[in-house]
């Protein structure tokens, strides 16, 4: 697996245990801890989209 490749892999897991840590918070009624892990799990994905929008070959519009 190329570095890209893991640090994607490992972005992807981060956003899903933050989100599974998320729901289990706002179900013992933790709103606040929730909510914490839920912008810790949305950072993660913005960071992943980031990293898959900078691999992707530049688009050239005006051809």
């Amino acid at each position: 697996m190329a570095r890209n490749d893991l640090y994607l892999s490992i972005l992807k897991s981060e956003a899903r245990r933050h989100k599974g840590k998320a729901a289990w918070a706002l179900d013992q009624g933790m709103s606040r801890l929730a909510k914490i892990h839920q912008k810790q799990a949305d950072d993660a994905l913005r960071e992943l989209a980031d990293s898959y929008q900078a691999a992707l070959p530049e688009r050239n519009d005006h051809a």
